[in-house]
């Protein structure tokens, strides 16, 4: 019994750090990017929301917070988090409860 409670917690510690990226700070790379991130706002955020640079780890606290109403680009679905990319050009993950989709 202890080897599958240690096999889980590790399985657990892996995932949890595996979700985490090193890569790019956020934000555009130029002027081009973010006008074309404009151009593909998929989603609003329905309530001011907590985000998170690096993976929606809760072990510490949120990196900022995106405002109600903000438009956002879903890149990445990821379960109860979803990596986004904000109209003022900031790449974070965000609760997916939060999103809601533009209308077209």
């Amino acid at each position: 019994m202890k080897g599958y409670s240690l096999t889980a917690v590790l399985l657990a510690f892996v995932l949890f750090v595996g979700c985490a990226s090193k890569g790019a700070p956020p934000g555009p790379s130029s002027p081009h990017s973010q006008e074309s991130a404009a151009t593909s706002l998929t989603h609003v955020l329905a309530a001011d929301t907590h985000y998170y640079l690096d993976g929606p780890q809760q072990a510490r606290p949120p990196d900022g917070l995106l405002k109600a109403q903000t438009k956002v680009r879903l890149i990445r679905d990821a379960g109860s988090y979803c990596l986004v990319q904000a109209e003022n050009g900031v790449k974070a993950y965000v609760s997916t409860a939060a999103l809601k989709k533009l209308q077209q």
